[in-house]
This record gives structure tokens, C-alpha cells and sequence, in this order.
């Protein structure tokens, strides 16, 4: 049972990363602004894309 918990673990841990990596070169590509406000949204936009996507 454990293993199989630990599975699901990486897999959707891997979707996450995936999908923070692909919206950030999404945000770079178009050229929006990277300041102190960005910082402040950027781990609270990974937290809940995180929980989002299950």
C-alpha cells in the first residue's frame, strides 16, 4: 500500500513540476513582468496548481 501511495506521489509530483516549468517559460515567452509581485504569486500560483490538479 505504501509503495503504491508513493507512486501516485511522484507521478502527479512530476505533472506538477512539469506544468510550474511549462507556465513560467509561458509567462517568459510573453514577456510579462518579473518583479517583487511575481515572487510573492509565484509560489502561491505553484501551491495551488499543485492541489488543483487532482
Amino acid at each position: 500500500m505504501k509503495q503504491r501511495l508513493l507512486a501516485i506521489f511522484y507521478f502527479y509530483l512530476s505533472i506538477a513540476i512539469f506544468g510550474g516549468v511549462f507556465s513560467v517559460a509561458i509567462w517568459w515567452a510573453l514577456e510579462m513582468p518579473i518583479d517583487e509581485k511575481f515572487q510573492v504569486f509565484f509560489p502561491l500560483y505553484l501551491l495551488a496548481k499543485i492541489f488543483l490538479m487532482q
